[in-house]
């Protein structure tokens, strides 16, 4: 089998709690086996995936085949959900006995914030695919190769994102009481609006770094974020002030993460402790299409209830599915729950 990048490997070490990891290396032992009696990889994941899942793909032993099998093996096996027909009261309850909740958040607690989302139908990415058709993947706004060359495309964007009179959503105040309670052990968002700060959260890891501070592609000088807003406002590619001294021109760029950057290092500090203290995981407004974020659902131990908030369904499997927008959903587990804001 070809080896996966050490990059995947040390994230999935670093994130998956202990009794999934126990998982991984039984199935992974099973495979073994079943590979030394010359079962092809097709076979192997049929074999090991029983009735939960069907592979397309030839019964052969070429080298693709033995990658999806590799990183099928580097994936916890899907769960059968702890509950059957749960719903809101569940939730509720849920919530209510929990001590060390994780939250793990995305644009779509935002949303009635003001902030657009991303792959929703009036999201960043179909206003940037209308916008500049030249584009071959809206997302090339967010790589940091791209940036580098045409930064002005992001600038031309910015300002949708940036947070700049934006108050708190329901959601986000629901949080924020949780954390009151003592109840939230951390809260990963994949937001760059800071307006979990808003809120007044503090146990919170930006996935993606925010929009709080600005960092000089050349000389590295870091600013506040402050800094910069008015170029954002006005849509216009702000400059390195100290390179500016010195006689060269140099891009400012938000710490926020683009595509083809490390996660905070903030990230990977903390996500191992927590995936083995939390007793329950909330995913509220993602669609859990970014790496190495959406393998937190399969991270947490096997016992945790895992629940989904969202206003559409996602491909993983969660023990609780809420399908609906997020405030419309928190408001009614408070009314349940007895609270107020």
């Amino acid at each position: 089998m070809n080896e996966m990048s050490d990059y995947d490997d040390d994230i999935r070490r670093i994130m998956f709690s202990r009794d999934v990891w126990t998982t991984i290396k039984k199935q992974t032992a099973m495979a073994a086996q079943m590979a030394m009696a010359g079962k092809c990889p097709m076979e192997i994941m049929e074999k090991l995936a029983g009735e939960k899942a069907r592979f397309t793909g030839d019964m052969d032993y070429s080298r693709m085949a033995w990658r999806a099998l590799q990183e099928y093996l580097y994936m916890p096996p899907p769960r059968t959900p702890l509950f059957n027909g749960a719903g809101l009261p569940e939730v509720a309850q849920l919530i209510m006995r929990s001590k060390r909740i994780v939250v793990v958040a995305g644009a779509g607690i935002s949303v009635s914030c003001g902030v657009p989302d991303f792959r929703g139908i009036g999201g960043l990415y179909r206003m940037l695919k209308e916008k500049y058709p030249m584009l071959t993947n809206p997302e090339q706004v967010f790589s940091i190769d791209f940036f580098d060359v045409h930064p002005e495309l992001f600038y031309e964007v910015a300002k949708e994102l940036y947070p700049a009179g934006l108050r708190p959503s329901l959601t986000h105040r629901f949080f924020a009481l949780l954390e009151k309670k003592n109840k939230l052990l951390r809260m990963y968002t994949q937001n760059v609006d800071t307006l979990e700060e808003k809120a007044g959260i503090e146990n919170i890891i930006y996935c993606h770094g925010s929009f709080a501070t600005a960092s000089c592609r050349t000389c590295g000088v870091q600013v506040e974020g402050a800094k910069i807003e008015r170029k954002i406002l006005a849509q216009k590619v702000p400059h390195c002030k100290r390179c500016k001294a010195f006689g060269k021109v140099s891009v400012m760029k938000p710490d926020i993460t683009f595509f083809g950057e490390s996660l905070p290092a903030e990230f990977f500090d903390y996500i191992s402790g927590d995936m083995e203290r939390l007793d329950l995981l909330l995913v509220v407004g993602t669609s859990l299409k970014v790496n190495p974020v959406n393998l937190i659902p399969d991270s947490v131990p096997l016992n945790v209830p895992r629940v989904l908030i969202n206003c559409d369904k996602v491909e993983k499997t969660f023990d609780i599915d809420i399908i609906c927008r997020c405030d419309d959903a928190i408001r009614q587990l408070m009314e349940m729950m007895g609270e107020e804001l």
